[in-house]
Formats: C-alpha cells, structure tokens, sequence
C-alpha cells in the first residue's frame, strides 16, 4: 500500500515549546512487478488486437470484433475481468496481478490508436502562468507528422522572443513515463498523442483498490515509452548521487547525507517508478506502449503545477473530465482537449490555431492579445468524427507575461526560478526573518543539499521603462573569521546578462563577494573592501562557527538591458579551497524602478 512519513522537530520560540512537522511524504510499497507477468499481459493483448482487428476486416462489424475480443480476454488464465468501451473503441483487462491492459484500435487518421509494432521512443481578472518553462510531448510525432502540431507548439514558443519560454522537448520514445510524470514542473504543456477511454464497467473493488477519484470510464493518453519486459527481470537497485547514474526509467531517489572532516557524501538509490504506477492503476501496459491514466497525475504532482495551461493533442482527452479534473485539481488552471473521436488533421489545424492565438500580441500595447478563452476558435466539431476541440477550467489565463516572476518568492517555493544545487525558499534561519513578506531566498555551498553550489536564476525581459533593479542580501559562512586571507574563498555572485551564449553576449555584475572582500579590514592583509559589520551567527552550521553581515541593498543600473530581450538573472555562491565549511545567503525584495 501506501507509506506516509514526516519528520518532527521540537522548538521552542518566544518561551512557547511546540512541535514543527513536515509535509508527508507518500511512499508506494508494492509488490515488484515481474517480468513473466509483463510479458503474459502484453502477450494477450497482442493476441486481442490481432484477433480484433482481424474479425473487424473480414466482417466489417467493428462492434461485433470488439465483443469477441473481450469474449476471448475474459477467458485468459491470469484475467480477472474485462470489456470494451460501449460508444467507443478501445478494450481493457484486468490481471490477476492487479495490473491493467489497454488494447486500442480505431479507424486510421484517428488520435486514438498508437502505431502497434512501434518500437521506438472563467474569470473576469486575468491570471498568469506562473512559469515559462515548457514542455512538448509529442509521443507518435514521426507516425502523425506532418499534422503532429508539437513540432508548431515547440517552434512558436522557440522564438515567442519576450516572453522569454525555456523549452524542453521530448519525441517518439523519448516522451516516457519519466517525461509525464515531470507535467506539473511546468507553466506550458502540450502533448499530442493517441488517446482514448476505457474501464468502462471495471469492478467498484477495483476503483477502491486503485483509490480512483473518479468511477468508470477513464480517459487515456499514450506515451511514447515502448514496453520491454526485461526490464523488470531485476529489482536490484544501485546507489546514485543524481538521475544520470541511474538506468533509463529509473529515478534517483536520495536517502542520505553524510559529513565528515574532509568530505560531504550524498548517497542515494535508483528505484523504477513504475511499478507504484502499475500495481496503483495509475498506468496501464497496452500491446507495445504504456498509458497513463487520470491518477496518474495527481501521484506525480508533489507540488502544485505553477497555473499551467495544459493542452491535451489527443481523441476524448476531455470525454468526461477525468483527466482534466485532475490536471484542475493539481494546480493547472486551463486543460484544452478534444471532447470525443478527433482526426490527426483536425488535431493539428485546432491545436496550431490555440498556440499561435495565445501567443498574439496587441500591436497597439505589445502585451499579449488573447486569453485561453479567446484562443479557442468558434466551436466547430471535426467534420469527420464528433469531437470537438474544448476549454476545462479558467478562460481567463495568458501566457504573455514577460516580467521577473516570483520575485521575492512570496509564493513560498521557487516557482518561475530554475535551480542548480541547493536553492530553496524558507521563512527562517534561525533568527534571521525575511526583509519583506514572509518569505526569502536562499542558496548555499553545502547544508546537506549540495556539495559546492548553489544556484537560482530565471529568465525574463526589463521592461522599457525601468532603468534600475536592486536586490536585498546577506552573507552567513563558517570561513569568516578564521579563514580570512586563506584559500578558503567563497563567493557570492549575481548576475545579468543578455543575447547569453552569443558573440555578441554582455554581461552586468550585479554583486560580486568573497569571503576577503567582508571581512574586517585587520582580519588579513588586503582584507574589508566591502566590509560592513560582521557579527556571530544565531544559527551554527554542521562546523559551527558561522558570522554574518548585515542584510545589504545591492543597486543595479538596467538601462542598457531595458527592452533589449530576454536577460538571465542568475543569483549563485560558490566554493573555493573546499566543500567542507559551508555558506549560506540569504536573498530577498528585488525590485525595479
């Protein structure tokens, strides 16, 4: 089942005690799913496909081959249960196991039947997206192309100019369970995909075992992911300090940090996530490929998705608000999809539309035209099928906006920032409270979260009118005092820059600190060009000894960047000498005028 942790800590502030507890933490206990089973579940659903699609062309009777094909389902050594989708074309089973099969066959043209064989990868106030990272999944894009409208999605963002998008993007194979389950990292989702309905009749058991939020039929995307059964031939799991370490698939889950006198040591093990996906319902294995289900996306959501919008390029993505109810719940603030069967042509002509028309810009103020809700065309269904392309959720989001968002991260987490090693938001460090609001950034060399580094930055655009931007710091390390005029260096560093990785790339130095430059002029020689104040830490680090400046107003002339085109703000602290005695700033109140 289900294992829920947190931690516990007693505090006492003010001369009250309490007890500070964590978020929970859901781990999936199951059963690891073997490769024999795998293999006997996408072995008859293979044999149901064949036996379905074979019955429908000698006989023309689409209806009459989908009944016989659950007919021989149900009577397969392993399968509990099994039927079809009354008013559609899909066919599902359920295993003995507890795993479910999906066996999708439809006219071609349609979104809704994965190439079988391959093998390769309303409101009246406007909201924003409350980040421009993207992602672009397009799971069948050689089997659509050319009307596979991921390739416009990923284009229009590419060179939307300001706002200033990040895109990843993800094709054929490469669009896995892995890439799906990373959707609510990200302002701008489009997928496009086969898609589909199905477990229509399944057992209520089996809803409860699932712990489904919705009864009955469930919306269905397909991923791009092929199904190779040796890979649960192993449930070995090797160590890992990150993803890379780990096998395709796998994910990097750490479990310790260790310090000692020399050396910092993050250790961690590699653990496939699907088999929580499959043995929980939340994923299902058709004849060749994975789909994932509605659950699916509230288990991989561990935190809200930053008021997305969400495109779904597939048939019945919003049949009947199982997989947008989801997406909704999870933060997403738009889900657009198709309401029924979709052709590929369709799909495309729709989907390009909505992405360009969100992308429009008001030549008269330059700000951005259209909102979900004016982006949808008038609604017109598919003229070959009953589909119709459909909005779920708020009608009032734009894309456009091109400002720094999250700028003193009062969101309370680092939404709209990327971050590289350790870069959070906390309320508190000891007794050191933010400047402003209730809350502030920090990053570190160290603190149990990383070995040497830390970063956050974020790309955005300076509006034109604004010529400066200042930024609230402070300074806490275990190289002050002691350390002052040693190799022990480490170093604060913010940053703008513009036209990044060009020839013509320039850059502004924000804030450039290192330990010499804070501390007191009689500490070494050459020591204190910006020196002012040091003074004991309230908190200790896992070395102690930690002293602190004061918190400091950086400004910053923008002029030269104001309306130039996207910038990068990168806001970062570095070791030098050694990854044992730790820094930690503390960031807080950017703003501009």
């Amino acid at each position: 089942g289900k294992l829920y942790f947190r931690a516990t800590v007693e505090v006492e502030l003010g001369g009250t005690a309490y007890t500070a507890k964590s978020p929970l933490t859901v781990v999936d206990a199951v059963e690891p799913v073997t490769q024999s089973v795998c293999q006997s579940i996408v072995n008859s659903n293979k044999a149901a496909e064949d036996l379905y699609r074979d019955e429908w062309e000698l006989n023309g009777d689409q209806k009459a081959a989908q009944a016989k094909a659950v007919d021989w389902l149900k009577v397969q050594p392993g399968v509990t249960e099994a039927g079809a989708s009354p008013d559609g074309y899909s066919i599902w089973m359920r295993h003995e196991s507890g795993l479910l099969g999906v066996v999708a066959v439809a006219p071609e043209g349609l979104r809704a039947t994965p190439g079988f064989g391959q093998q390769t990868g309303g409101l009246t106030k406007q909201l924003n997206i409350s980040s421009r990272r993207a992602l672009v999944l397009g799971a069948y894009e050689s089997e659509l192309a050319p009307t596979d409208e991921s390739k416009i999605f990923e284009a229009a963002l590419d060179e939307s100019g300001c706002p200033p998008f990040q895109v990843r993007r993800q094709y054929d194979g490469y669009a896995t369970l892995k890439e799906f389950r990373s959707m609510g990292e990200f302002g701008v989702v489009a997928v496009t995909t086969h898609g589909d309905s199905a477990f229509d009749g399944i057992s209520e058991l089996a809803v409860t075992e699932y712990g489904w939020e919705n009864e009955g039929t469930q919306e269905i995307l397909w991923t791009g992911e092929a199904i190779d059964c040796a890979d649960f031939a192993s449930t070995s799991q090797s160590t890992c300090e990150k993803d890379k370490d780990c096998d395709d698939g796998q994910t990097c889950v750490i479990t310790s940090t260790e310090f000692d006198s020399s050396s910092v040591n993050i250790d961690g093990v590699c653990v496939d996530l699907r088999h929580g996906d499959l043995r929980f319902g939340r994923a299902a294995l058709g004849s060749s490929n994975y789909a994932i289900l509605p659950s699916f996306i509230a288990a991989h959501t561990p935190v809200e998705f930053p008021d997305s919008v969400v495109y779904l390029g597939a048939c019945r993505s919003l049949y009947n608000g199982t997989l947008a109810a989801e997406f909704f719940g999870a933060g997403a603030t738009s889900v657009a999809g198709y309401t029924d069967y979709i052709t590929s042509n369709f799909a495309f002509t729709e989907g390009s539309a909505f992405i360009e028309k969100m992308l429009a810009l008001d030549p008269n103020t330059g700000t951005g035209k259209n909102l979900t809700g004016d982006a949808l065309p008038n609604p017109v269904p598919d003229p070959e099928q009953p589909g119709w392309f459909a909005l779920y959720g708020g009608a009032n989001l734009s894309i456009m906006d091109s400002d720094l968002i999250n700028e003193s991260w009062e969101t309370g987490n680092i939404t709209g920032w990327e971050r590289s090693g350790d870069g959070r938001v906390i309320t508190k460090l000891g007794c050191y409270a933010p400047v402003q609001g209730k809350f502030m950034g920090l990053i570190s060399t160290g603190l149990g979260f990383t070995k040497q580094t830390g970063e956050l930055s974020q790309v955005y655009c300076i509006p034109q009118d604004k010529t400066e931007m200042r930024i609230r710091w402070r300074f806490l390390s275990e190289e002050f005092r002691e350390f002052c005029g040693t190799q022990y260096q480490d170093t604060f560093h913010a940053t703008l820059t513009v036209n990044e990785g060009t020839v013509d790339e320039a850059v502004i130095t924000i804030k450039k600190s290192m330990v010499d430059d804070l501390c007191h002029p009689t500490d070494c020689s050459g020591c204190g060009s910006q020196y002012d104040l040091l003074e004991e830490a309230c908190i200790a680090f896992d070395q102690g000894g930690v002293w602190a400046t004061r918190w400091q107003e950086t400004p910053v002339d923008v002029s030269a960047f104001a309306g130039a085109g996207p910038v990068t703000l990168r806001l970062f602290t570095t070791d030098a000498g050694d990854s044992i005695f730790d820094t930690a700033i503390l960031l807080d109140d950017i703003r501009f005028k």
